[in-house]
């Protein structure tokens, strides 16, 4: 086969690759490509620096060498209530160096998510996390309910530094949230 051949069906696979890990579960192929167009609307826009953003589908994130290397989204256009993109600051606090690339937030419509969030989300209330909402002690419910937009920054301290801050209380974590002043 000669070169310009190979080189065509390199490129063809890489990006087949790339974008099938943000295809959703739809019949129809505009449907189908919904999310890979709305990274793409994003990324032209300035508000992420990657086609390779990091999904969040309802409080869990979707990393695309990671979660999405292994399975797909198991989403369809109409589950999909709304997509926020979270800055870049914000997001790199979140996440850490994974969010680099940018952060793409999707609520999905109360059906789905009370099917999703009854199993997972119970993960998180289980532990002995103190959250914080401008220096106010908040309950997960009131963490879960919070516009992203609204954030300034957040801040995650683990077990050792949550023990310095509150000897005398044995957290798993603390969750500080800062919102934007209005």
């Amino acid at each position: 086969m000669n070169q310009p051949v190979k080189l065509l069906l390199i490129v063809l696979l890489v990006y087949n690759c790339s974008t099938s890990r943000y295809v959703l579960n739809d019949q129809n192929k505009a449907d189908k490509n919904f999310l890979i167009s709305k990274i793409n609307e994003s990324k032209a826009k300035g508000e992420i620096s990657s086609n390779k953003p990091i999904i969040v589908v309802d409080g869990k994130p979707f990393r695309y060498n990671f979660e999405l290397k292994e399975n797909k989204l198991e989403l369809v256009k109409s589950d999909i209530k709304k997509i926020d993109v979270l800055k870049k600051e914000v997001g790199m606090r979140i996440y850490g160096d994974f969010a680099e690339g940018g952060v793409m937030l999707i609520t999905t419509t109360p059906e789905v998510a009370s099917k999703d969030t009854n199993s997972e989300n119970s993960d998180i209330d289980n532990k002995n996390i103190l959250f914080l909402v401008d220096g106010k002690q908040v309950t997960s419910e009131v963490i879960k309910s919070i516009n992203p937009n609204d954030i300034d920054s957040v801040d995650v301290l683990k077990d050792e530094a949550s023990k310095k801050l509150y000897p005398d209380k044995s957290y798993d974590g603390i969750i500080h949230v800062k919102m934007k002043k209005k």
